[in-house]
């Protein structure tokens, strides 16, 4: 009835927002280890394979890490992420907090 076509419609949006926000997330990781890691030797035809080279490495691990994981095991540790997140947001802001003291105490 009116239950379950409605819960299709949001189970559709549901999974889109996730495959975009999955797919936004890596984008912003690739772009990230681009500014750092940049391997200038690795091209092929004038055409710098870096990017590639990180994609393949996030799908074998992601692969590898699916047909691994349980759902239990999943579950567990995403509740470990997240219990240790606060601790990590605020050693980040404390980080940057240092870095900007120090960049004006030596401009």
């Amino acid at each position: 009835g009116f239950v379950e076509r409605v819960l299709f419609i949001f189970l559709t949006l549901y999974l889109a927002v996730s495959f975009l926000s999955i797919l936004m997330h890596w984008h912003v990781v690739i772009e990230l280890l681009k500014k750092v890691i940049w391997l200038k030797r690795f091209k092929w035809k004038e055409r710098n394979l870096t990017p590639y080279l990180f994609i393949g490495v996030f799908w074998f691990i992601s692969l590898q890490t699916s047909s691994y994981l349980t759902e239990h095991q999943l579950t567990l540790y995403t509740g470990y992420f997240f219990n240790s997140l606060p601790a990590f947001i605020i050693s980040t802001l404390l980080m940057f907090w240092f870095i900007n003291r120090r960049a004006k105490v030596q401009v």
